[in-house]
């Protein structure tokens, strides 16, 4: 169990290596405007609200270890439908794939990490956790973008 505490980290590094961040703005306007931008980023929002629950459920139906990796494959093919999108309706359906991957990933790997302490005895330490975890996206978010300014 102490090993998937460390496997969340590194998911968690790999899930927000977002190496388009700097440009998502410069992508999305190749197929629309900034009123587009607003109903991707609606539509975006609205997959998130609607979505958090139902996926909630699923995870605890599936597994959590399954659930966490129908989302991770969801969120990917969502990734790779959005580079390879070619109108704004292709994006618009793709970034509704990556945010449900999201929405799954989220609400799973916070109840795996508590399942996960809870099975070593270690549940007092969830809120740090959950901050190391928060710590590591921050991290991954912040290094990601000074390598596209510089050309790492």
């Amino acid at each position: 169990m102490k090993r998937n505490i460390s496997l969340v980290y590194i998911l968690t590094a790999l899930n927000y290596s977002w190496f388009w961040i700097a440009i998502w703005v410069l992508y999305y306007l190749k197929f629309t405007n900034y009123a587009g931008i607003g109903i991707l980023e609606s539509i975006m929002i609205t997959t998130a609200v609607v979505g958090e629950i139902p996926t909630g459920a699923l995870g605890d139906l599936l597994g959590k270890k399954k659930t966490l990796i129908l989302a991770f494959l969801i969120a990917a093919v969502g990734n790779l439908m959005m580079g390879f999108s070619s109108s704004f309706d292709h994006l618009a359906i793709a970034l509704l794939f990556v945010t449900l991957g999201y929405t799954l990933e989220s609400g799973t790997m916070q109840a795996f990490v508590y399942d996960s302490l809870n099975q070593i005895r270690q549940k007092d330490t969830y809120e740090k956790t959950l901050g190391n975890i928060s710590t590591v996206k921050m991290i991954t978010l912040a290094g990601v973008r000074p390598c596209l300014k510089t050309s790492c």
